[in-house]
């Protein structure tokens, strides 16, 4: 999934201008938390945890 790509759990972040309102990752209120069920694959492979 990329950043633009529209997603079925979007939910649109409401403390930016409604014209941003795309369906875009960047734009949904789950992005990159742990509320976002996509969230591993915006981490890169090999990612070390230590």
């Amino acid at each position: 999934m990329s950043q633009t790509e529209s997603c079925d759990e979007y939910a649109f972040h409401k403390e930016l201008d409604s014209d941003l309102d795309d369906g875009s990752c960047e734009h949904c209120s789950k992005y990159l938390t742990v509320y976002c069920p996509h969230i591993d694959e915006f981490f890169e492979e090999g990612f070390d945890e230590d």
